[in-house]
């Protein structure tokens, strides 16, 4: 196209301008009348105008660009093209938005309606229907009542006495509220009473109106109540409670409260968390919200009669109002704890003989629990009411407080332990001053793994070992086995009401020889198992039976999955949940999450005495529980298919890794999963890499503290009594500042690409730690070298970041400044101390790159839909990131060893990029379903069946759908796999290793890497017999509780009303029998085999894995 002439482009564009200026203008712009203020400048470049008379319009029809306003030379070759009209689209709005506008836009006529609604006026003043009076009355309370006479009013309402009567005022001319009682007083002709006794009606022999305050949700009202004496003298509480009201007292009561006003606020205390003085205070606003002050308080009345109130519902839901002991006989007597229907209960829900299960197969009949304690229910020391006490009695959670202060009292003031763990000690870690006027400094419960709580104590400055023992053996004698001689636990053990009694010289009962645990294997989760663990027994056999010892013994413990990353290494293989055998995918995590529902109580409980404090919390605690057995079935449903998934991944990892070092799976299958070696610090099993065969900075480190001769050419300002030791802390710690600095410049930068509040907050503490360090390690730097002094004054005075603050270590200089500042007797053990950082942090890259590999299979195989790409997606840059600053890490302190002396040609340790890292899937021939191929976490390929290794809902693999069978794999096919992996992986031409070193170490990498992958497996498939196990548990507790149910409401002697209630309960638990029954028959449809009716739990769970393992690896059969 050739270029046209600045003439005729000119021309074209003031034709446009003409035509702009006669158009019909948009949005209601009127036009101008004139154009004479518009400038148009032309060029090559296009074209651009201004205008200081119509701005929108002129920019609508070619807006103003950023080119020059002059013309310039261009090119005759170069075409062009004018400015393109750009707008910015409004964003779309949500249906929220949209509803919210539209309800905007009719503001006018609802609030039209509202004062029509709230107003009535239909019919004001004229003459009722009955003839005895004006319409001047009305209710609100009542659905559409509309305007009558008081006459009519009050025969309407002879079974609604607490509705409010809007009472037509003609001197105000408006609505008053009142009580119907003020409406027809008792100096009226016809005065509105409040009849007791024959249901509202008239009794012929009523007592005398007696005015009484009747609390109802609608408020606070004054009523005039009449008293059935039909059968001789009245007594108000019981015709008050028949009625539906409680009294606020037990002698002639003035005051009562409805049942609905009291059910309400149970369940707003419950689920809000709302304290009682804030919904006395709403209820005397409901009443009248402008003179609030006239209306009567109820609160003091109302948090005694709110006490009794949940000993009352948790008396009558649990079953103790219908003696349910004498049908429940293994439970603890008397107890008000909802329990939980999955966990093992004897004669409830368990096989006669699942307590002798074989190890193999304990997961199936064990009992998961979980410790933590909480420092926000805690309560002030109170100088009102000292004698209170808890109206539960220790029947529910918490224990009866004189047993259990006898048994604090009998420990003595030196009775403490601290955890052999130095990275957490939870009973210790506490600021004992935020404490200081506290009775009460917190509560340590015991959870089962599906989230009930079981047994909660008080703490006194912190989680001493002693209050956890009491509430793990009060969790531990729920249940007996059928063989106890009697319904009682034994009396060495429990007190009257259940509460544990500490031992005595001579007891006064030994507990009998049969009494014995119900439960083939018990594991404890705790953040402190590490020390809690050590002494159980000890402690047990010293402060209450030495019976329990062998019981309490044979508890094994592991440590919650996120609080044991900060422990030492050591406890990560002795009390991983992961490394633990028969224990399914039981992390421990569940502990704190009831501590979000508590927390939100604490500012209330901690005001008041100490029964009332844990009345509340008990209430709360069974609501919990109460809330988590409704949901069970859905609970179940979500974890069954959870596990179920999740073992097939992890069996499709695990069978990869198989396959790929086949040669040497049967030597290592002859390994002790069990087997703990203590060397030295660290712990040495199948799941951990042995750090004497891998060169680390900590072991080039603890090598050079061990040596003994080592020439030191120390400077003359050292003075003689600097060792090895001295200075090779010094410079380790120094190295070890800088990869904190490394650390905190990634959070910075990822802060600044997604900025988060908590990301920020951490940041800021971890600033804080690494100036103190630095700090700290500044004041050894001018021992050790002095004359670095002027350099870092130098940088203080330019406030540099903590992030990248220089230290002035020996790599931070060339050779000459070296040597000039004296900084040459620290090379040697620098260098060597950087070359174990290198090796470390290309085994942390190793890691990473094969997590990628993993979450992109998971990415490609797992995700549905758009929100779970997302946060794969999101998880994928993290580790991404991560990676990448590794690599920036290692690239860093490679330069660091160059200056050092490294050539920058050595094969040791070249310069790594992204590229170096990769390992691509092995290469195999092409052949019939390589598109179905999946690529496991090492980068293996392995030949699947058309099944996709996770089932997608709820279908599920079989056993030959799901991978190749071992013995189908050609041999000649393993030796056609070849790997072209970058450098990272070939650890022969890096560093100083012999190749005896180097084959050790792969070798013991492929070891660890296999033993992981086949425990997270065995891990899942525990889990996934687990919760099929749990389904069947859950079924025949609530069918149990249904027969129990039904058996009480034909029980000789029992109220009517009570046989209703018996059979409502009967009916509930049948319905939540039918939920979970229908859940398992769908779960069960894609399972290897089926359930079969009354057969035991072991029969079930051998044929079920037989099956489902059929065509898997020998040692798995």
């Amino acid at each position: 196209m050739s270029l046209r002439s600045k003439a005729a482009r000119f021309k074209d564009a003031d034709r446009r301008v003409q035509r702009s200026n006669t158009a019909q203008p948009s949005n209601n712009l009127a036009p101008s009348a004139s154009r004479t203020l518009e400038e148009i400048s032309v060029s090559t470049h296009g074209e651009t105008r201004s205008t200081a008379s119509l701005p929108p319009l002129l920019e609508k029809v070619a807006p103003r660009t950023s080119q020059p306003s002059h013309p310039s030379a261009t090119p005759s070759n170069i075409e062009v093209k004018e400015p393109s009209i750009t707008t910015k689209e409004e964003p779309a709005r949500s249906q929220t938005t949209a509803l919210i506008n539209e309800f905007e836009a009719a503001l006018p006529k609802l609030m039209a309606l509202v004062f029509e609604a709230t107003v009535k006026t239909d019919g004001l003043e004229e003459e009722c229907k009955c003839g005895h009076g004006r319409r001047t009355i009305t209710c609100r309370d009542c659905t559409l009542y509309p305007l009558t006479c008081v006459q009519c009013f009050a025969t309407a309402h002879k079974h609604h006495p607490l509705h409010w009567a809007e009472v037509w005022n003609p001197e105000a001319r408006c609505f008053e509220r009142k009580d119907i009682s003020d409406v027809l007083p008792l100096k009226s002709t016809t005065p509105f009473t409040v009849d007791l006794g024959h249901s509202g009606t008239d009794c012929s022999s009523h007592s005398l109106p007696i005015p009484m305050t009747l609390v109802d949700v609608n408020g606070i009202h004054k009523a005039n109540v009449r008293f059935c004496t039909c059968h001789g003298i009245h007594e108000r509480v019981s015709q008050l409670v028949k009625s539906g009201f409680f009294p606020a007292t037990l002698t002639q009561p003035r005051t009562a409260f409805s049942f609905s006003v009291l059910r309400q606020f149970h369940l707003i205390q419950l689920e809000g968390k709302m304290s009682a003085y804030d919904f006395c205070s709403t209820l005397r606003r409901l009443s009248d919200n402008v003179f609030t002050d006239e209306i009567p308080d109820v609160y003091p009345q109302f948090i005694v009669v709110m006490q009794i109130w949940r000993v009352l519902a948790a008396t009558r839901r649990l079953g103790q109002a219908h003696n349910i002991d004498t049908l429940l006989l293994h439970r603890r007597a008397n107890n008000l704890v909802v329990h939980c229907p999955v966990c093992p209960e004897p004669t409830l829900n368990i096989d006669a003989g699942s307590v002798a299960l074989p190890t193999a197969f304990r997961h199936l009949n064990q009992l998961q629990l979980t410790a933590d304690g909480n420092h926000h229910a805690n309560q002030y020391m109170k100088n009102t009411d000292p004698l209170s006490c808890s109206l539960f009695k220790g029947r529910a959670y918490f224990p009866d407080e004189d047993p259990y202060q006898a048994y604090l009292n009998s420990l003595g003031p030196n009775e403490t332990e601290k955890s052999t763990c130095s990275h957490l000690n939870a009973a210790e870690k506490q600021d004992r001053k935020k404490f200081k006027r506290m009775r009460v400094t917190g509560v340590v419960k015991i959870d089962c793994s599906h989230l009930f709580v079981k047994a909660m104590v008080d703490l006194q400055l912190g989680e001493r070992f002693a209050n956890t023992d009491y509430a793990l053996l009060r969790a531990l004698q729920f249940y007996k086995t059928p063989h106890s001689p009697s319904p009682s636990p034994p009396k060495a053990l429990l007190g009257p009401s259940g509460a544990l009694v500490p031992s005595q010289k001579e007891p006064p009962q030994p507990p009998p020889a049969t009494w014995k645990s119900p439960y083939s294997d018990i594991v404890l989760s705790y953040d402190i198992a590490c020390g809690y663990a050590r002494n159980l027994s000890e402690r047990a056999t010293r402060n209450f039976a030495p019976s329990l010892e062998a019981y309490v013994a044979g508890i094994r413990t592991i440590i919650p999955a996120v609080h044991v990353q900060n422990h030492q290494d050591s406890c990560m293989y002795t009390y991983g949940h992961a490394y633990t055998s028969n224990i399914g995918h039981f992390h421990g995590e569940t502990a704190e999450q009831y501590w979000a529902e508590l927390n939100q109580l604490g500012p209330q409980v901690r005001q008041m005495n100490n029964g009332h404090r844990q009345d509340v919390i008990n209430d709360a605690n069974g609501d919990w529980n109460w809330k988590k057995l409704r949901q069970m079935h859905s609970t179940l449903d979500d974890e069954i298919l959870n596990a179920r998934n999740m073992y097939y991944q992890h069996r499709m990892s695990f069978y990869s890794l198989t396959v790929l070092h086949l040669a040497r799976v049967l030597e290592w299958d002859k390994l002790d999963r069990d087997a703990r070696k203590q060397v030295g610090k660290d712990i040495e099993c199948v799941y951990s890499h042995s750090k004497r065969k891998i060169p680390s900075q900590q072991s080039i480190f603890d090598a050079l503290l061990a040596k003994r001769s080592y020439s030191l050419d120390l400077p003359p300002s050292l003075s003689g009594s600097t060792t090895l030791k001295d200075i090779s802390l010094f410079v380790n710690e120094g190295i070890s500042i800088q990869i904190s600095q490394h650390d905190l410049k990634m959070k910075i930068f990822m802060n600044e690409k997604h900025p988060m509040a908590s990301l920020e907050k951490e940041i800021q503490a971890d600033s804080k730690k690494l100036q103190k360090r630095v700090d700290k390690w500044r004041s050894e730097q001018k021992l050790y070298t002095p004359l670095v002094l002027d350099d870092v004054k130098s940088q203080v005075s330019r406030n540099t970041p903590i992030s990248s603050e220089i230290l002035y270590l020996p790599s931070d200089y060339d050779s000459k400044r070296r040597h000039d500042l004296g900084l040459d007797f620290l090379i040697q053990i620098e260098s060597e101390l950087r070359e174990g950082l290198a090796f470390d942090t290309i085994m942390s890259i190793q890691q990473y790159v094969k997590t990628l590999d993993a979450l992109w299979l998971h990415k490609r195989s797992d995700c549905r839909g758009q929100d779970q790409h997302t946060r794969a997606a999101a998880q994928i840059e993290r580790v991404t990131a991560r990676r990448q600053a590794l690599i920036d890490q290692y690239n860093t302190n490679r330069s660091a060893m160059i200056s050092l002396g490294l050539s920058t040609h050595a094969r040791s340790f070249p310069p790594l990029r992204v590229e170096d890292t990769e390992r691509p899937a092995t290469k195999l021939k092409r052949s019939i379903g390589d598109s179905r191929k999946v690529k496991n976490i090492l980068g293996t390929g392995i030949h699947t069946s058309s099944n996709p290794t996770r089932p997608k809902g709820n279908k599920a693999i079989s056993s030959s759908q799901g991978t190749t069978e071992l013995s189908h794999v050609d041999s000649g096919l393993l030796k056609t796999m070849s790997v072209n992996d970058g450098w990272i992986w070939r650890l022969g031409t890096i560093g100083k290793l012999t190749d005896e070193q180097i084959r050790e170490w792969e070798e013991e990498g492929d070891k660890v890497a296999w033993f992981r992958a086949e425990a997270e497996m065995e891990r899942w498939r525990e889990q996934w017999e687990i919760k099929l196990v749990e389904c069947v548990r859950c079924i025949r507790s609530f069918r149990k509780m249904s027969e129990t149910w039904k058996k009480l409401s034909l029980s000789a002697g029992m109220a009517l009303s009570q046989s209703i209630f018996a059979n409502k309960q009967a009916h509930m638990f049948k319905r939540l029998a039918d939920k979970v029954e229908a859940v398992f028959t769908r779960v069960q449809k894609n399972e290897p085999t089926e359930y079969r009716e009354g057969e035991p739990f072991l029969d079930y769970i051998k044929r079920h894995r037989s099956i489902e393992l059929s065509n898997f690896h020998d040692s798995y059969r």
